[in-house]
């Protein structure tokens, strides 16, 4: 009796710290700093929001927009499962990214999600093109700010073309920035791309800062030992969340906002990042 008794006591704090940890959305500001950042770009911030799947918490809407007000962001971007492939639901999503496109210029690329459904991502990308949304499959932009450019690359996920393919995800990826890097050698680069695990092709490709998602913190969280599962790297992965250095190139994963197959956070809210560039 007394056996079961702890279980359901534990099996009790599990559901109640889910629901604490899924309803309190994070939005802290994550400093990075870069030697070949343009001078004018000091203080750059970029909102991220990544795997919203379709959330459906109450009020988690009114959450992340009041987020991305007080953060006061230079631009928005979107990396991926915007919506999800179980539940889909296009219209309450294009109505969240026209809301937050009057806070400030927003930017997307798309996720496996929407990958592996065509006709539901082609609407998608059709009404957010015409809610004011940056949608970037496989392109590229420049953006300025006073003598200063940055370049912005946005690398659709893999599964696009891998239904009409056998190359793996990271060859596709890799011809991918080979064509988008063209030319932008001595430029700063920002990749917005879904997955994260494909770190050492990002590095190949001298990007400086790649914004990823897809993980959801490894959804549960362990202390001393971080995510405890991720899509494409498994049980305890090594790029769960947070920051990652390597040569030239800094990995930036977001937690993420919403949830997909399994409905629990654990030590591991949900979270808007706000990163802000510097110059070192």
């Amino acid at each position: 009796m007394l056996i079961l008794l702890t279980l359901l006591i534990l099996v009790a704090i599990f559901i109640l710290m889910g629901i604490y940890c899924n309803q309190n959305l994070k939005s802290d500001i994550c400093k990075l700093g870069f030697k070949n950042l343009p001078e004018d770009f000091e203080g750059y911030r970029i909102a991220q929001i990544s795997d919203l799947h379709n959330t459906t918490y109450p009020n988690d809407n009114e959450k992340i927009l009041k987020a991305l007000k007080n953060a006061r962001p230079n631009i928005i971007v979107i990396t991926g499962d915007m919506i999800d492939s179980r539940r889909t639901d296009i219209k309450s999503a294009v109505e969240l990214a026209g809301k937050i496109k009057k806070i400030a210029p927003c930017y997307y690329v798309c996720g496996n999600h929407e990958a592996r459904m065509p006709e539901n991502y082609q609407l998608l990308l059709s009404k957010l093109r015409a809610a004011g949304i940056n949608t970037l499959q496989n392109d590229k932009i420049h953006l300025s700010k006073g003598d200063g450019a940055i370049t912005l690359i946005g690398a659709e996920d893999p599964y696009v073309i891998r239904r009409v393919t056998d190359k793996p995800n990271s060859e596709i990826l890799s011809e991918a920035l080979a064509k988008l890097k063209e030319g932008e050698e001595e430029n700063f680069t920002i990749l917005l791309v879904h997955r994260p695990e494909h770190f050492a092709v990002y590095q190949d490709y001298g990007i400086d800062l790649a914004l990823t998602g897809h993980t959801h913190g490894g959804q549960i969280r362990l202390p001393l030992i971080g995510g405890l599962f991720a899509p494409n790297q498994g049980f305890l992965p090594k790029l769960d969340a947070g920051i990652f250095r390597k040569q030239r190139t800094t990995l930036f994963i977001s937690r993420g906002t919403g949830h997909s197959q399994f409905p629990v956070r654990f030590l591991n809210p949900p979270e808007i990042p706000i990163i802000e560039l510097t110059k070192e």
